[in-house]
């Protein structure tokens, strides 16, 4: 029995040493665990994924996910809030490991920064005040209003690349913002007539705020949503994977899903 109980410690050892061995320390998570913590960007203007709350706390799905992931790894996690349009930036420069701010992939995205899988899929929403007589069959009828969008996001893309650059929209008409509730701030201002963004946020900006109605909803320029990590950073991009892996399987996004979301 000693002599079992001994083989398995030996082997517990082994496998021990070979999960260390597999982290190169000098590779960037090598030097992540090092240090202790992912230092993680985010966006906190863009509520149910990301906000602040009435103590100036950070909240919201995407914040629950990643400090849930920081614990399955054994991490702290530093979150910064910083505009929507400088965090792909950020995480190429390495001035945090990663961002989580309810990106979508893009190809010019994945030029300079690389994505995990993805961890919920969203769609788009034209957001208007309530009352107005605007009516959208479509987001192409965007076109011929005044409208505001979040610099940086899919959405400010999509109206660049399928609007203005075919001449079917004046850009004139576009009004980008840092932030999303600038955007909404010069939606009930009058100044733009209408503001395109993913859907669940256009719900509780209405929940929150009042006097607000959705124009029209489906899918545009949103899609799958997923974690941006360092270009070529396969260590780390696995390791996310797995995790995220893990906690779809327990049921743990699920149930994210409906404190956030629902």
């Amino acid at each position: 029995m000693k002599r079992l109980l001994g083989l398995i410690f030996f082997a517990f050892l082994l496998a021990l040493l070979a999960a260390c061995q597999q982290i190169d320390p000098d590779s960037h998570y090598g030097r992540m665990r090092q240090a202790g913590k992912m230092v993680v960007g985010t966006s906190a203007d863009y509520a149910p994924f990301e906000s602040l709350d009435s103590a100036g706390n950070f909240t919201g799905f995407d914040i629950a996910l990643i400090r849930e992931i920081g614990r399955r790894l054994k991490l702290d996690v530093e979150i910064q809030d910083r505009p929507f349009d400088s965090l792909i930036d950020a995480v190429a420069a390495g001035e945090v490991d990663l961002a989580i701010s309810a990106f979508n992939y893009s190809e010019e995205r994945d030029a300079t920064v690389d994505f995990t899988d993805p961890y919920y899929s969203a769609r788009d929403a034209i957001l208007i005040v309530e009352g107005s007589p605007l009516m959208f069959n479509g987001p192409t009828d965007l076109a011929a209003y005044r409208v505001g969008v979040q610099r940086g996001t899919t959405q400010d893309g999509w109206i660049a690349e399928n609007l203005v650059s075919n001449g079917a929209m004046s850009p004139d008409n576009v009004a980008g913002f840092e932030r999303l509730d600038d955007a909404v701030s010069a939606l009930q201002a009058g100044e733009v007539d209408a503001v395109l963004m993913e859907s669940i946020v256009a719900l509780s900006l209405i929940d929150e705020l009042g006097g607000l109605r959705i124009g029209y909803e489906g899918a545009v320029s949103s899609g799958p949503i997923n974690i941006v990590v360092p270009e070529g950073d396969a260590e780390l991009t696995e390791v996310l994977n797995e995790t995220i892996a893990k906690l779809e399987e327990e049921g743990f996004i699920d149930r994210l899903i409906i404190d956030y979301m629902q």
